[in-house]
């Protein structure tokens, strides 16, 4: 298992961080219909979890959604975490951003054989993915247990 712990202003890389960033976001909104079509860059329809896309059901820190690029988890401040946004999805990678409420902050990512975490000024930016991942920051735990090629399901937890 993998272990990366980072403090904002320090940066780090870990195993397998020269996976490439190619986007292939131009297909489209995926909440339209399915394209089966051969070549159609679409492996399978969006994985399920129990908010569905709603990221406004984590603001109590207690979610599990469908997320694609461009989507931003807002827990309460207390969390400690302003916003986490996913930045892109690609081949079973999720690119983040982690802006902390203080101007600093902590993370850790376990369980991931792509991972790279980058902090500086209260901010981190990261990619997590290829198997099950979870980042960690003192108050909250996202889950990331479905990676499909531009989608994800995210579980938003409060530690207790």
């Amino acid at each position: 298992m993998l272990t990366l712990a980072l403090l904002t202003g320090c940066g780090g890389e870990a195993g397998g961080g020269s996976e490439g960033e190619k986007s292939t976001n131009g297909a489209g909104s995926a909440s339209g219909g399915k394209d089966d079509s051969p070549g159609s860059g679409k492996a399978a329809p969006s994985p399920d979890a129990a908010d569905g896309s709603d990221t406004g059901a984590c603001r109590d820190a207690e979610c599990e959604v469908v997320v694609e690029a461009g989507d931003v988890l807002r827990p309460k401040t207390s969390y400690g975490v302003q916003e986490f946004t996913v930045e892109l999805i690609n081949k079973g990678v999720v690119s983040w951003r982690t802006v902390f409420t203080t101007g600093s902050g902590a993370m850790q990512a376990r369980g991931s054989s792509v991972s790279s975490t980058s902090c500086t000024g209260g901010e981190c930016n990261g990619r997590l993915g290829r198997t099950k991942g979870r980042l960690e920051t003192d108050k909250l735990i996202i889950d990331f247990d479905s990676i499909d090629d531009d989608s994800a399901v995210a579980k938003l937890t409060a530690k207790k």
